[in-house]
């Protein structure tokens, strides 16, 4: 929590104290930090002592010379109205500024000053009001000038706009329910710009980064990559409604604002029609189908209806989006874009385990049928069919879908996410880098985006830009659990576990009862040879989860180093059956029991093992570590058929050849590459494998030991020089 200074406060705002230097609130009920520019609004507001002060009187003494837009101002007020109440323990809906139209605002709480404390520098204080109220007239006129100006002259340079970022429309309804609304202006403006070829339209996770934020147009601008930025407002009077919007040069000045005053029910043609004069704002011609980029519903309530459907679906409550959603349909049975978004909820219900396959399966192809008989070339319709094939792990079926409908709208993020982790789950990995990369060009701010990126580039041997890209998102989001979770995973896969268990530790501090992240940090352990100190962490996890099939997998491995195949066994005795529904969990219980029989001699158990295998769990690999199948090889070929066992290993090193083929370069990679290809008599080759894992990162020559796979390569000089301990 933050302190409050070693000082006495520049003012209380009834019983709260304000340093403004710190933008720090402190009060019984809590503490908040403000950015510096909303301190400055408030700090100006509270000098006034109840007075009104003029919109341009607070510009010009918070932000001095810098050109910003009346919206910068308007999301400060809202960001104080929305801070204090909850500090001030008083009614959300209780005004603590008030808004006089055409005059500015007014501070309604009581503000005092410490006992011999004053305003500081009080006569320059009267001076700078009178040259702010002269400074402030002359702006008055400028801007007027301006906007005269720009309603009449529109851009005359089409070559000069390539890029283009909307921001979210600020909601001024007072009314936290019309968020959806204020979000569908932002959307429906991004989605008709992205119909005009060759401009890039930055997408929704990075422009709505910036909601609530106090940040210049320059700098959105800059950490956007784009040269023209557009932001607006809503405001609600009655059954009317107010938008303002505003088209704002990256260096700050404008281009074009304007204001439409303009009945509720008429959403949609008033969508439209800013769409048209944006465009002619930029210079750019509107694209011959601008119409069809708009709703595709000029029904208000069905347009209503989605918008909420939209709205619930990024929140992810896909029960409510299904219902909203169906809601617009029925009110037009021709809105294409609700099928599709009943389809995209459906499929996110399986990601999460909600719904099963079969019970996807009819909801789902009926409302991409519909969407795309209605709109053949949609690009949604055409995303959605490729998530629902996703969804069913149909990958390479899902495919050529998502690459249409990237084909159909380059700036459509959805598309391009799911096209990458389509390749990604083919193990196409250098692939599925370019189109991360394409798709952080639209978003460069979306956590997701560059989370897969940079997996995809430590997954094809870019530690460096990998890193980097992971730890920008940490940045972006500190509290998010998974790249705590992926950071510790990395750092491990390159041979770095006092990083590793530093990135679990740090995550720990968010999450305290994380198993992964215990696990990682017992992880670190595995690969330092401390065995007592990894089965701790392991125990702890499998209290926390004892579903976790990362901790299970740790808590076998500790023991088998710490009390090898007898402890190994009393472990899968206590764990092995216990939670074999669970997603991986036989696979995993299934390669250490064949593992425990092989050190033990017992390959006509390693041999009943894999013929009563589900299929499924019957593979070379997981990721990096050898799979089940490679120890079903081993025990054929002990068990004297060396043309079987060789077969099976010749599919193994081809499984990794075609993985590394496609981009994949990493040490857990490698070492099984070589372990396969120990199994298929090619000890030359595997010991280049080996070789390559080691330059990768792999540092852990003793858990080698501990596997069958390897018992007979380390008595070669050959492999045991090349994990003998460095130094």
């Amino acid at each position: 929590m933050d302190k409050a200074p070693a000082r006495p406060p520049d003012f209380l705002l009834e019983d709260l104290s304000v340093y403004i230097d710190e933008g720090l609130l402190v009060g019984a009920r809590g503490t908040t930090r403000l950015a510096p520019r909303v301190a400055a609004v408030l700090d100006e507001l509270a000098r006034a002592d109840g007075e009104v002060l003029s919109r341009d009187q607070i510009l010009s003494a918070a932000w001095k010379n810098t050109v910003v837009t009346d919206d910068a101002l308007n999301r400060c007020i809202y960001q104080l109205r929305t801070e204090l109440p909850p500090l001030l323990d008083i009614p959300a809906d209780q005004p603590v500024i008030e808004t006089l139209p055409k005059r500015g605002y007014r501070l309604l709480l009581a503000v005092s000053r410490p006992t011999g404390a004053s305003p500081p520098g009080e006569e320059a204080l009267r001076g700078g009001r009178a040259r702010m109220i002269i400074i402030g007239a002359a702006l008055v006129l400028v801007a007027v000038s301006l906007v005269l100006w720009n309603t009449t002259n529109w851009r005359s340079d089409p070559g000069a706009i390539r890029s283009v970022a909307v921001l979210p429309f600020l909601n001024l309804t007072g009314d936290n329910s019309l968020q959806y609304l204020a979000d569908g202006f932002s959307e429906q403006l991004s989605h008709a710009l992205a119909g005009v070829e060759g401009l890039r339209v930055s997408a929704r996770t990075s422009a709505f980064y910036f909601r609530d934020q106090v940040v210049t147009v320059p700098e959105i601008a800059r950490r956007l990559d784009v040269g023209v930025i557009i932001e607006g407002s809503i405001r609600q009077e009655g059954s009317r409604m107010r938008v303002t919007v505003q088209v704002i040069r990256q260096d700050g000045f404008h281009l074009w604002s304007g204001e439409f005053d303009r009945p509720l029910a008429t959403t949609v043609t008033t969508q439209s029609e800013i769409s048209q004069l944006v465009l002619q704002a930029l210079g750019l011609e509107a694209p011959p189908d601008l119409e069809d980029l708009a709703p595709p519903s000029q029904n208000f309530a069905a347009y209503d209806a989605y918008l909420r459907g939209r709205y619930a679906l990024i929140s992810r409550d896909y029960n409510e989006a299904i219902g909203h959603f169906q809601d617009a349909i029925d009110r037009d049975e021709q809105y294409a874009l609700a099928y599709s978004g009943i389809a995209d909820a459906h499929s996110f219900m399986r990601f999460n385990q909600l719904l099963s396959a079969d019970e996807i399966r009819e909801p789902v192809e009926a409302a991409i049928d519909r969407a795309l008989a209605i709109a053949p070339d949609l690009a949604e319709g055409h995303a959605s069919r490729g998530l629902y094939l996703f969804a069913l792990n149909r990958y390479a079926e899902a495919e050529p879908h998502l690459r249409r409908a990237s084909t159909l709208n380059p700036n459509y993020l959805n598309a391009r996410n799911w096209l990458a982790l389509t390749l990604v789950h083919q193990n196409r990995f250098a692939e599925a880098t370019e189109v991360y990369r394409q798709a952080q060009t639209l978003d460069p701010l979306d956590h997701g985006v560059n989370r897969n990126l940079g997996a995809n580039l430590l997954l094809t041997g870019n530690p460096d830009e990998g890193f980097g890209y992971l730890e920008r998102v940490q940045e972006l989001r500190p509290n998010e659990l998974l790249t705590y979770q992926m950071l510790g995973h990395w750092y491990l896969m390159y041979g770095q576990p006092e990083t590793a268990r530093e990135w679990a530790r740090r995550g720990l501090e968010v999450h305290p009862r994380d198993p992964r992240l215990i696990s990682l940090e017992g992880q670190s352990y595995v690969v330092e040879g401390h065995w007592e100190l990894a089965m701790s962490q392991a125990q702890q996890a499998m209290e926390l989860n004892p579903d976790d099939t990362v901790s299970l997998d740790l808590l076998l491995i500790a023991s088998h180093g710490r009390g090898g195949p007898a402890e190994l066994e009393a472990a899968l005795a206590t764990y092995g059956i216990q939670n074999a529904a669970v997603f991986g969990w036989s696979r995993t219980v299934l390669r250490w029991q064949m593992i425990a029989a092989l050190s033990r001699g017992k390959v006509n158990q390693v041999l009943e093992l894999a013929r009563n295998a589900p299929e499924n769990d019957m593979v070379c690999g997981v990721f990096g570590a050898p799979g089940p199948l490679m120890y079903q090889a081993l025990a054929i070929r002990q068990s004297g058929d060396l043309e079987a066992a060789r077969s099976i290993a010749d599919q193994c090193v081809a499984d990794a050849e075609r993985v590394i083929e496609n981009g994949g370069r990493y040490s857990a990679l490698q070492l099984r590459l070589a372990a396969s290809q120990l199994l298929a008599g090619r000890h030359a080759e595997a010991g280049v494998a080996l070789g390559h894992a080691i330059e990768l990162g792999w540092a852990a020559g003793h858990l080698l030991e501990l596997d069958p796979l390897w018992e007979d390569a380390l008595r070669l000089d050959e492999f045991a020089s090349l994990i003998a301990p460095k130094g």
